[in-house]
């Protein structure tokens, strides 16, 4: 929610200094959500063959390049880069959820502290612009990434020093793990789900 969103009133900006169209800098908020959504098809998968914890700590480490490469990028193309390379952030919202049903001693347990951070998702979008304005008001652009990449170092020494493994029921095989697809694909409610996103 905040790499999507804290960025968003700095694009005007952002194009003036890079030298393009505001419909071009646009490419690094659609193209970010077009990438988030392959991000999301196989971190699931992945975190069910190498773990939950590898998998989160992997995709941080990428957001956190993105990142610091967005902050000191001196063209266009190499900004857009290190703008997609950020998209891996979408697997800790996707395994923070898969985590907390792994720890959860019940269903009930599970959909109350999902239900937590689906609020959180909820009123992220309604404060971060805001947030992201005022960097860039009183700081610049730049200060945004600056501030993408200092929460994610934080986030990585949460993950280092709090977040234990979760999976202890790894799926080695790529059958196993393309039986979850098939089973996902053929739930009409899933396809309900997803027309109304």
């Amino acid at each position: 929610v905040v790499s999507l969103n804290a960025f968003l009133p700095a694009l005007g900006t952002m194009a003036k200094d890079f030298g393009v169209s505001y419909a071009t800098m646009s490419v690094s908020v659609w193209g970010y959500m077009y990438i988030t959504a392959f991000v999301l098809l196989i971190a699931g998968p992945i975190s069910d063959y190498i773990g939950r914890r590898t998998t989160v700590f992997i995709c941080l480490s990428f957001y956190i390049v993105g990142s610091l490469g967005a902050l000191v990028s001196v063209d266009y193309w190499s900004f857009i880069a290190f703008r997609f390379c950020q998209t891996t952030a979408i697997a800790g919202f996707t395994l923070s959820q898969t985590i907390v049903r792994d720890t959860s001693p019940d269903r009930n347990a599970a959909a109350k502290k999902i239900a937590y951070v689906s609020m959180a998702m909820a009123i992220g979008p309604m404060i971060v612009p805001t947030i992201g304005g005022l960097f860039s008001d009183y700081l610049g652009w730049r200060s945004i990434f600056g501030m993408f990449l200092a929460h994610s170092l934080l986030l990585l020494a949460l993950v280092v020093f709090d977040l234990k493994e979760t999976n202890y029921q790894r799926k080695s095989s790529l059958s196993e793990r393309l039986q979850g697809y098939r089973t996902l694909l053929g739930m009409p409610k899933y396809w309900g789900l997803l027309m109304c996103q």
